[in-house]
């Protein structure tokens, strides 16, 4: 493999601790016994990708083969992927360690000594391994061979003892007696969605998140079937999931995850069939129920059309203005009107979504002036200064650099702005 030699950088990049560190030591024992077992294969170096200094790749033959490649980025840093379930959940697994072991022998670091030893050790778990596929495969085998009259009544003998499975088939009952009518499909989403034991501690969420994911496969073919009706189904499971949300602990995010696969798929069907203007009304009420604040509004606008988009920004000045008229604040001589409250969340909400409706629209001088009239926090004077320094105003960039800094005195963020705006 031709390939320059590694730089010190690099090499410790590749060393044994650094390994260790990335995969954890009992992960990295294995991939070591990988790399002295000559268990890697065909060790190429591939064409660079955008960002990458340099990169290697190989087969690598554990229980199956893998493709594993690794990288050393723009930044000095170490990144690799490889086909395996382990780094296919985010880790950096036993395949890459070996490949990043012997990529350094080939670049002039410590190589991997062969090992005998360790070549019978990986030997042996591939022949485990596909011992256990063969008799995986024959049980399947065995089981397609039956009758569906003997496997129905095996299955019901097997969910009358375990309530788990009765859920499940009574699921696919409901599913599939719903799958083309809109309103039984909304009363079996909600019997699925629906959780009646009150608050979820973690693994509990984690377990109606797995049984609620049933759902995305309901909800699925009518983005071909219908876009629009796809749209009010997705909203009717959202509502179901924000009831069970307000009372669980989502600590591994499953809840959350399943809530963003439904809005993506809301998403589509925007996109699929853009709504009429009304439907903002819909939305809205919806973004209200939702307990944990998840919705990119952006992406929804982008996706939504015209129509939306206009309906929103006239909503959004009308429940800015409204919340403006109902809060009035005097403020010192030199800062804006309203730059004297404290952090309040609807305030925040209702501004923001203002000025991305202003944002949207292409008018940075109504952004601007908008910013302008409402900065209060630290980050609102940065966000005013950074738009100022974007569109060339820098002169108007110095004077809100300065009220930031005379609002919150001691605000790093703001006093960098003022000292760069000076640098200018």
């Amino acid at each position: 493999m031709a390939s320059p030699r590694l730089s010190p950088q690099w090499l410790s990049l590749l060393s044994d601790d650094a390994l260790r560190r990335l995969s954890g030591p009992a992960v990295f024992a294995r991939g070591q016994t990988y790399a002295c077992s000559g268990a890697i294969e065909s060790l190429q170096t591939p064409a660079l990708e955008p960002g990458e200094q340099a990169a290697v790749q190989a087969l690598v033959q554990g229980t199956q083969a893998y493709q594993v490649r690794v990288c050393i980025d723009a930044d000095d840093e170490l990144d690799g992927e490889c086909d395996c379930p382990h780094a296919q959940d985010g880790n950096f697994c036993k395949h890459l360690v070996a490949v990043c072991q012997t990529w350094r022998g080939e670049l002039g670091g410590a190589a991997p000594v062969h090992d005998a030893e360790a070549a019978k050790k990986v030997a042996a778990a591939a022949k485990r391994a596909r011992t256990q596929a063969s008799n995986l495969q024959a049980l399947r085998q065995f089981v397609q061979s039956q009758s569906a009259d003997a496997l129905a009544e095996r299955l019901w003998a097997w969910a009358e003892n375990d309530r788990d499975l009765m859920a499940e088939l009574k699921d696919w009952s409901a599913e599939h007696s719903a799958a083309g009518d809109p309103k039984a499909l909304r009363s079996a989403i909600a019997a699925l969605l629906r959780d009646r034991s009150g608050f979820l501690d973690w693994r509990e969420s984690s377990a109606y998140a797995h049984r609620a994911a049933k759902v995305l496969p309901m909800l699925r073919p009518w983005l071909e079937r219908d876009p629009a009706q796809l749209l009010a189904l997705c909203e009717h499971a959202l509502r179901c999931i924000y009831k069970v949300a307000e009372h669980a602990d989502d600590s591994n995010g499953e809840v959350g995850g399943l809530v963003q696969d439904v809005m993506d798929l809301l998403t589509e069907a925007l996109r699929a069939s853009p709504p009429p203007a009304a439907w903002v009304e819909r939305w809205f009420a919806l973004m209200q129920a939702d307990p944990w604040g998840l919705w990119d509004e952006k992406s929804i606008l982008a996706a939504a059309g015209p129509a939306v988009l206009a309906r929103y920004a006239a909503q959004a000045r009308a429940d800015w203005q409204d919340w403006q008229r109902r809060h009035p604040a005097i403020a010192p001589p030199g800062l804006p009107a309203r730059a004297v409250r404290g952090y309040d969340h609807e305030r925040s909400q209702l501004r923001r979504r203002y000025l991305d409706s202003l944002a949207l629209q292409g008018d940075p001088l109504a952004l601007r002036d908008a910013m302008a009239d409402s900065a209060q926090e630290a980050y609102e004077f940065c966000a005013l200064v950074a738009l100022c320094e974007e569109q060339g105003w820098f002169r108007e960039a110095l004077q809100w650099a300065e009220a930031g800094v005379r609002q919150h005195p001691g605000d790093w963020r703001c006093e960098d702005d003022l000292l760069r705006c000076y640098e200018r």
